[in-house]
């Protein structure tokens, strides 16, 4: 079951907007986040796995991919288990007809485009797979104009991973659930935004690898914790059918033409100015950040103001 399905057993559960509306957000902030931690967690050790040579030493690559392919079988068996205890909901004649729809992306996208709040949504994440798409080319350029070679950068991204994941669980832990449950959503939006307009205007001014590895370890540990509770939660005052047309047509549509925007940028750039001057990428990142702090501020008004209109119906 994925985080939409869970959200509309919730919903068919409990005849309260309210208690549904909590147990969402409780969802999100807690199993939603847990995913994210085995994901990077995943990724470092891959790192250190691949990176570090050690490993490869020790055991071979054969060796290797047979602890890949067991890894694998864990996770099939673990999706069969929890697919296999989830409860069955009958489906109506809604559900029936919305499977036979082959316009789905397309309504999809004309929720979207007809609201001003799924606008915010989409103009968040697109600003962010920009931004961060353009952090980490800073960084591997940093990387590759570097003194370093051959296992002192492999060293360097086992030591960058593992901080990537040490940080974004401590924020997790500490800080996402005072943030969210005791300032706002759209407070808890701003925090990575402003972590990259210090940064950046930092690495623009002094253009090292230290530097460039902070930016873009604060990118992802913030993203994969505090952002990502917080941008999902944007969707718990919204209809069923927002959850599952309009999320999709974000998800794949505009997060996917960000990131090939921001490459095709990064090409350009590094063409006209030389890798060894991407800092001047910088000054693109603080314009979209700038554009990211109208929509965040849009984005938690309106959603506090869903919210409160929820809990008054109910």
């Amino acid at each position: 079951m994925d985080v939409d399905g869970a959200r509309t057993l919730l919903s068919r559960s409990f005849g309260s907007l309210n208690i549904a509306e909590k147990l969402q957000r409780g969802f999100m902030e807690v199993v939603f986040p847990i995913y994210e931690y085995v994901i990077q967690f995943s990724r470092w050790f891959n790192r250190q796995l691949g990176y570090t040579g050690y490993a490869d030493q020790m055991l071979g690559r054969q060796s290797l991919l047979l602890v890949c392919i067991i890894a694998m079988l864990i996770i099939a068996l673990l999706t069969y288990y929890v697919n296999a205890r989830s409860p069955v909901v009958e489906e109506d004649k809604t559900d029936t007809e919305e499977k036979k729809s082959v316009n789905a992306a397309l309504e999809g996208a004309k929720m979207v485009f007809s609201s001003r709040y799924l606008l915010a949504i989409l103009s968040i994440i697109g600003f962010y797979e920009i931004i961060s798409n353009i952090i980490e080319f800073q960084l591997s350029a940093a990387v590759e104009i570097s003194a370093m070679q051959g296992t002192e950068i492999d060293a360097f991204f086992g030591t960058y991973g593992l901080l990537i994941g040490v940080v974004s669980i401590s924020v997790q832990l500490f800080a996402t659930p005072y943030v969210m449950n005791k300032k706002s959503i759209a407070m808890a939006l701003m925090v990575l935004p402003v972590v990259d307009f210090v940064l950046s205007i930092g690495f623009l001014a002094v253009p090292v690898l230290w530097v460039a590895a902070a930016l873009s370890i604060s990118d992802n540990s913030l993203y994969y914790s505090i952002t990502q509770s917080a941008k999902e939660s944007l969707y718990t005052p919204t209809s069923r059918d927002v959850k599952y047309k309009a999320k999709a047509f974000i998800d794949m549509f505009g997060q996917r033409s960000a990131k090939v925007l921001a490459v095709v940028l990064n090409l350009v750039v590094a063409a006209f100015v030389g890798i060894e001057n991407v800092r001047w990428l910088s000054i693109v990142t603080l314009l979209i950040i700038a554009g990211y702090f109208v929509v965040v501020r849009y984005a938690g008004e309106e959603f506090k103001k869903r919210s409160t209109d929820t809990k008054d119906s109910s």
